[in-house]
């Protein structure tokens, strides 16, 4: 972090700079800890594009990551519940899939679309949630395939629920529909 705030000048250069939410704070010379999601990720979106940094993602630890880049796409990525044992080395964890990740795209950050800036963060998120779930730090590192099989269960969990929300809407406004049809027939008892 000490190289970041003397050169400032190399964050310009820096693909992906990731950090926490302290790091972030001593950086741009501000106290971040009292600031909603929303809030922060306003704030980062404009000091990336001021600073003129490709992309940046600052770990919130159980509240997951907000990200931004210097084309102020922005965004949030919420932290999945899980039962923490350990929390040595999430934060490597976290930079390390991130990086990774990245690598895999193939593309220069500033080419990055927020579906893959955001891609990005969830994957980096999921990796750092189940390694506190292991005691230690190199025995926590999960692996790709448990990584893409939490990543599938939590898209699954939200199709459901978003599924029996539309569903629930429906049934609503389905008796919605009946109790105005009979309403106008006069036939609606109370």
């Amino acid at each position: 972090m000490s190289i970041a705030l003397e050169r400032r000048d190399f964050l310009k250069s820096i693909d992906c700079f990731v950090c926490n939410i302290q790091e972030a704070g001593i950086l741009f010379a501000d106290d971040y800890s009292h600031k909603s999601i929303p809030e922060l990720e306003e704030i980062l979106a404009k000091k990336v594009s001021a600073a003129q940094i490709p992309s940046m993602i600052v770990t919130l630890g159980g509240d997951g990551a907000v990200y931004a880049d210097m084309h102020g796409d922005k965004g949030w990525c919420p932290a999945r519940k899980v039962e923490v044992k350990d929390t040595t080395g999430a934060g490597d964890i976290f930079g390390g899939s991130a990086v990774w990740k990245l690598l895999q795209s193939g593309k220069d950050p500033e080419n990055l679309t927020e579906d893959e800036l955001r891609e990005i963060t969830r994957f980096a998120c999921t990796a750092a949630g189940l390694s506190t779930t292991k005691p230690g730090g190199i025995p926590s590192v999960p692996s790709y395939q448990e990584v893409l099989a939490r990543m599938e269960a939590q898209a699954d969990a939200e199709k459901f629920a978003r599924r029996e929300i539309r569903r629930d809407t429906f049934t609503v406004s389905g008796c919605m529909m009946r109790i105005q049809r009979r309403l106008r027939r006069g036939n609606v008892r109370f």
